[in-house]
């Protein structure tokens, strides 16, 4: 298993998203630490599942989207919506 570490941000998201990145998918990091004495990578993780899910990462968000688009979804669609959550 390969691990990341990230030092503190000083709270420049803009930062640390880019070292989460290059550990992540340059390097393959399967998991990052974070050294900060904040909560930084908490918001930044927050960020990128707003940015891919919407306005709502909750569960009770995943559940109203999956009864909005699977309700009357074929088999096909219902398995493409599985697979972008």
């Amino acid at each position: 298993m390969r691990f990341g570490l990230l030092g503190p941000s000083s709270g420049d998201l803009a930062v640390l998203e880019k070292g989460a990145r290059l550990l992540l998918f340059e390097h393959g990091a399967e998991q990052v630490i974070y050294l900060g004495p904040d909560d930084a990578l908490d918001r930044l993780v927050l960020g990128w599942v707003g940015r891919l899910v919407g306005g709502d990462p909750s569960e009770s968000g995943l559940w109203a989207r999956a009864a909005h688009r699977c309700a009357g979804a074929a088999p096909d669609e219902i398995l493409e919506f599985v697979r972008a959550e």
